[in-house]
């Protein structure tokens, strides 16, 4: 019985550009001069991003981001004397403003490895509590983190 050699177009122009891209891989590794795949991509990047704005997808305008970059730690540490990694008490209190200002809900993209349990923060009426409770406590009461 032969193969339907339809079914198997796809597949085999699929693997022939595979093998293609890691030839031309290769041989600009070997060869560092021999840069047609980048000039290839610098050529086709304004047609691609053209392109991409003939599909226009749904975009969502409630989004917001609170980015932590270099200078905001130099800021943060020159202001308020802290050192990075910041006490928790940080980060409790911007999901504290977070949910007061009507966020429905908070993603954090940070590590916390390390506990700071000497750090403590005065919570008017309750006294001194410990940075990891009080952001513990924080990330509980507002209930989308």
């Amino acid at each position: 019985m032969k193969p339907n050699l339809t079914k198997l177009v796809p597949s085999l122009i699929a693997g022939a550009v595979v093998a293609l891209v890691c030839i031309v891989k290769l041989v600009h590794q070997s060869n560092p001069k021999f840069d047609h795949a980048e000039q290839l991509e610098w050529i086709t990047y304004d047609w691609r991003v053209k392109q991409s704005f003939r599909f226009p997808q749904p975009v969502a305008t409630n989004l917001g981001a609170v980015f932590i970059d270099d200078d905001s730690v130099v800021e943060i540490n020159r202001k308020h004397g802290f050192i990075f990694p910041w006490p928790r008490q940080l980060y409790a209190r911007m999901v504290n403003e977070l949910k007061a200002q009507g966020a429905r809900a908070v993603g954090l993209d940070i590590f916390f490895s390390e506990r700071h349990p000497e750090r403590a923060v005065n919570i008017e009426g309750r006294g001194l509590v410990f940075s990891d409770d009080y952001f513990a406590e924080e990330m509980r009461k507002a209930g989308n983190v």
